[in-house]
């Protein structure tokens, strides 16, 4: 309370009211926040299975005593409504969370070609080839699968992807994807090096690749992939006792599907044994390999990034970091440098820990406990500042305290009328 004193000495009475409100107010918001925070780590366990064996000796002995009383009432068995009630309730709610997830997904592959459409090199790409029109005979039979980005908005559901007039054809983002490179691909295919076209279709695929790397969406959706898996999984707990149903058939169905598309992506994304840098570390990296090496170093935390301009440093594929935003072009890098960063690349994001909401917890706790211990001081302050008036705390002080807060203000008073201006403890203890 002393140590406080001194900081609030030159406050006025009402500037020590509005802090001791302000700090209020903060100590709330912080107890607020905690709650929230719990709230929502609770719902995520019981959304991930946790408690499952309690629930599932509930739902034993609930079953048990049904058939008791159906032995006692004359032999018909049946099964009460609330497990199959609670399972749905708890699949709706699943199936509502996982939409937003994905549509969220959506709405950031949208806004890639929304961007791409308003560059000012995309009018070629905007509708399907004309060819007759165009006087180009001969564009049928060099171009087999003919893409432009009007039929990639109709079949993402509109460029917002939210048309219900055209609903989504895609079923995964990787098939966005592939359509969006078919353009630039069958661009390259009829014009020659050196055309117009062939230019802006070139800078189009550049600018598109770029911000496909930088979105890490593959990396995104197969993170949702794994969790669309876990959450079937669990529900598989939560069946109903009646044999196989419609909901058993279209989880199978929709895991088939799931474990389909973790396996195209576990080819392109990081942890395969291919190759390997302690095996030849000048072996080229194919093309297919550095797709993959970018999309993971753009997981990497802030933090990590530092060891990579390191590692690319410390071999012949120096960069410029001078400049506050290094642009890395994995093509300039040497083969072992590449083979490092992969290496790297690897361990970190094997060894990731997955603490978010423990840590958020801690911050939040200090944070609550330093603003409780700021709360004290002011009101300790305020205790001693007053002549003898009562105590307006908002939260409780013992008596010790109390009585050693007003004996440094009767000690302070007393100081401070002998000598005015005084504006902290260290001028008080040198008068």
């Amino acid at each position: 309370a002393g140590g406080a004193a001194g900081g609030f000495a030159t406050l006025g009475r009402e500037d020590r009211k509005s802090k001791k409100a302000e700090l209020k107010l903060e100590l709330e918001r912080v107890n607020k926040e905690l709650q929230r925070v719990e709230v929502k780590i609770a719902k995520k366990r019981r959304s991930l299975g946790h408690g499952g064996g309690q629930r599932s000796r509930k739902s034993e002995d609930g079953k048990r005593g049904v058939k008791r009383k159906s032995t006692e009432s004359g032999g018909k068995s049946a099964m009460t409504s609330s497990e199959p009630m609670s399972r749905e309730a708890r699949r709706q709610v699943m199936l509502k969370e996982r939409n937003r997830r994905v549509q969220s997904l959506w709405g950031q592959c949208a806004t890639i070609l929304k961007q791409l459409k308003q560059n000012r090199n995309a009018w070629p790409f905007h509708k399907p080839v004309d060819w007759r029109t165009l006087g180009i005979p001969d564009y049928p039979k060099i171009v087999k699968m003919p893409m432009d980005m009007q039929t990639v908005a109709d079949k993402l559901g509109g460029f917002d992807a939210k048309c219900k007039e055209t609903p989504r054809e895609y079923k995964s983002l990787l098939e966005f994807r592939d359509d969006l490179r078919l353009i630039f691909d069958n661009c390259q295919l009829y014009n020659p090096v050196g055309s117009d076209v062939r230019q802006m279709g070139d800078s189009l695929a550049d600018l598109f690749e770029k911000k496909w790397q930088n979105s890490n969406l593959e990396g995104k959706f197969a993170m949702e992939l794994e969790h669309q898996k876990r959450e079937e999984d669990d529900l598989k707990n939560f069946q109903s006792y009646r044999g196989v149903s419609k909901h058993q058939k279209t989880a199978s169905q929709q895991l088939d599907h799931l474990q389909t598309e973790i396996n195209k992506l576990k080819q392109q994304m990081p942890g395969g044994k291919k190759a390997k840098p302690g095996d030849d570390p000048n072996a080229d990296m194919s093309f297919e390999e550095k797709r993959k090496l970018s999309v993971n170093l753009g997981m990497l935390p802030a933090e990590k990034l530092g060891r990579v301009v390191q590692i690319i440093n410390e071999g012949p594929s120096k960069i410029d970091n001078s400049e506050e935003e290094i642009e890395l072009d994995i093509d300039k890098l040497d083969n072992q440098t590449l083979w490092r960063l992969n290496k790297y690349v690897n361990s970190c994001l094997k060894g990731a820990k997955k603490n978010t909401h423990q840590e958020k917890i801690q911050r939040m706790q200090q944070q609550q406990e330093e603003t409780a211990r700021k709360l004290e001081d002011v009101n300790a302050t305020l205790a001693s500042r007053s002549a003898g008036g009562p105590s307006t705390d908002f939260s409780p002080v013992s008596s010790k305290r109390q009585l050693g807060a007003d004996k440094d203000s009767d000690s302070s008073d007393s100081e401070s009328e002998s000598a005015e201006g005084v504006g902290s403890d260290g001028d008080m203890k040198s008068k």
